[in-house]
């Protein structure tokens, strides 16, 4: 998704918020039911949002429950999906007579006679003069794909709850492939109302996903279907594989190659608290949240030679072959697991003073993010019967494991002062200074600002004497700076070492052995600093007989400074000395 095109040569992906907590994933694992409301930020407005914002804010506010006896809802959907773009290859007759004429370029005899082009024409000779269509004989003509919700919302002046969940899945493309998406949802928002003035909510999200695969690459397997000849046998009558060209994409997409699996569980917590100091001050609150996330990955690819058959006409015999573009057993296992936490609290006032209205709020933020990534593999298994790593071999030179981990942190101050007169005249400032891991000390913080205003021209009487159908007509413009550092690499302001990195030879000839060397990973840099957005929008929108007729008109400008690029030819390559 990109919002108003791209404002960088990184990352241009917006910050999407769900329920106010940014880092929850993308729009397409959310169940669509669950979605009250969304709202995109395109312009200054998005400044509040801090350094991650600069490419737009989308905010996603789920359903929550309502007072009233409870409701139950349920949904489902039913689609198929088809492959609308498949190359339109050539007939075996068509691919034959193109050949000879090929051949008859470069001053040879014809490789088909007139009778062999016929019989692939006619098929009357199937076995022996095959016209094989690569795609039909890989490819559905749909998929089905389906989709299940069930809800149930109401409650009382005391507690109010929304409980939702959802079932999804998605076969592939391939005939007897074993392809296939499954997702297991489930939500719940809860509201309970403690006191008179304190309120508590607890927010439960959780996913499964299960995702399969055939172990070879959907790449691979495309690339034999448009490479493979028409005049190639794909099967036998009896449904038995030929090898194909030389790799037969019919086996290759189902589990007789073994199979690739993805299998994530994700779990999203928030516990909020928002307290109404008006026994305080009139029109101050404060509220605060805590959210935690926590994603597990497993990742398996267990792959196998598998066999094709050749026919033997005297005899009428199949003869069983192994392929050899996969020659050994092999399994990798990859385990991933990362969490963050976020605290957030804000100080709120919001107060009417006659046709004066005044809308304030300060706040902090702060996130902690870890990952960890594990994984192994081993090679040379003896039998195809037991897919664990156990079962592979002990020879160091078919085994292989790995790991690391990675942590990130922000903290942010923020705030907003809104005034409006009479629903007229309407003006806001707001800021967020934010600090990040990935800038040196000396530049680890940034402050960023926004104004706007707005003059509703509809509420004036000379307005609404004048043109009765309009509903609305508001003039509007913003200026704003956001920093953005999403496609920096941390650390840049500390030289660091690589590990390992290149082999060294250290002894002689009878005890020689061979050492994992250190490289220098950068030259530090400790003048990174944020790359700065600068947003001006100016616009006007309106409606007229009760919103029959809407319109709106947006003139923005935007400009990024501050990208950094690597210096690669100050540097001679003798410094030894990455920049």
């Amino acid at each position: 998704i990109n919002i108003r095109g791209k404002s960088t040569t990184g990352n241009n992906d917006p910050l999407i918020l769900i329920d106010g907590i940014a880092g929850r994933g993308s729009l397409d694992r959310l169940n669509p039911n669950d979605i009250e409301s969304i709202t995109v930020l395109k312009d200054a407005s998005a400044a509040i949002y801090g350094s991650r914002s600069a490419n737009g804010v989308i905010l996603v506010t789920t359903k929550r429950g309502k007072t009233g006896k409870p409701s139950i809802s349920y949904s489902f959907n039913v689609g198929v999906q088809q492959p609308t773009r498949v190359p339109d290859l050539a007939d075996a007759a068509t691919f034959a007579e193109v050949t000879n004429e090929l051949e008859s370029y470069d001053g040879r005899d014809p490789r088909y006679t007139a009778d062999e082009i016929e019989l692939f024409r006619n098929g009357q000779d199937p076995i022996h003069y095959p016209n094989t269509n690569w795609a039909d004989e890989v490819l559905k003509k749909g998929a089905l794909q389906q989709r299940h919700n069930i809800s149930v919302s109401g409650g009382t002046d005391v507690v109010s709850y929304y409980v939702g969940g959802g079932y999804s899945s998605q076969d592939g493309i391939f005939k007897n492939g074993s392809t296939k998406y499954e997702q297991y949802d489930v939500r719940s928002n809860i509201d309970a109302k403690i006191t008179k003035d304190l309120k508590i909510s607890v927010d439960i999200a959780s996913r499964l996903e299960d995702a399969n695969f055939p172990s070879m690459s959907a790449g691979d397997i495309f690339w034999r279907i448009t490479r493979s000849y028409p005049t190639v046998l794909a099967q036998y009558p009896n449904g038995l594989p030929t090898n194909g060209l030389d790799s037969n994409p019919i086996v290759m997409a189902t589990d007789k190659t073994g199979y690739e699996y993805d299998k994530k569980a994700v779990f999203n917590g928030t516990i909020t608290a928002d307290w109404n100091l008006s026994w305080l001050l009139d029109g101050l609150g404060v509220d605060a949240y805590m959210a935690y996330d926590r994603i597990g990955k497993d990742h398996k690819k267990w792959q196998t030679p598998w066999t094709f058959y050749t026919w033997d006409e005297a005899t009428d015999t199949y003869t069983e072959h192994m392929n050899t573009l996969v020659q050994q057993t092999s399994l990798k296992q990859e385990h991933l697991a990362d969490w963050s936490l976020t605290l957030n609290a804000k100080l709120k006032y919001k107060k009417t003073f006659g046709s004066h209205g005044v809308d304030a709020i300060l706040g902090f933020e702060q996130n902690s993010y870890r990952k960890d990534n594990f994984w192994a593999s081993r090679g040379s298994f003896m039998s195809t019967a037991i897919d664990q790593l156990f079962a592979g071999t002990s020879n160091k030179d078919y085994y292989d494991n790995s790991g690391d981990a990675s942590e990130s942190a922000r903290r942010s101050y923020f705030g907003r002062v809104a005034y409006d007169f009479a629903g007229k005249y309407m003006a806001e400032f707001s800021f967020r200074y934010d600090g990040s891991f990935k800038n040196s000390p000396n530049h680890r913080w940034g402050f960023f600002p926004a104004v706007s205003a707005g003059w509703r021209l509809s509420e004036e009487p000379f307005i609404k004497d004048a043109v009765p159908a309009m509903d609305n007509f508001k003039i509007r413009g913003s200026w704003g700076k956001i920093g953005n550092n999403n496609s920096l690499n941390a650390n840049n302001f500390v030289s660091g070492w690589l590990y390992p990195s290149g082999n060294y030879i250290f002894g002689g000839n009878n005890g020689a052995s061979i050492t994992q060397g250190l490289s220098e990973a950068n030259l530090a840099n400790m003048n990174i600093f944020w790359y700065k957005v600068q947003t001006t929008n100016i616009g006007f929108d309106g409606s007229f007989w009760n919103g029959k007729l809407s319109f709106e008109f947006d003139y923005f400008y935007r400009k990024t400074t501050g990208l950094y690029a690597t210096r690669e030819t100050s540097l001679p390559t003798t410094a030894g000395i990455p920049l």
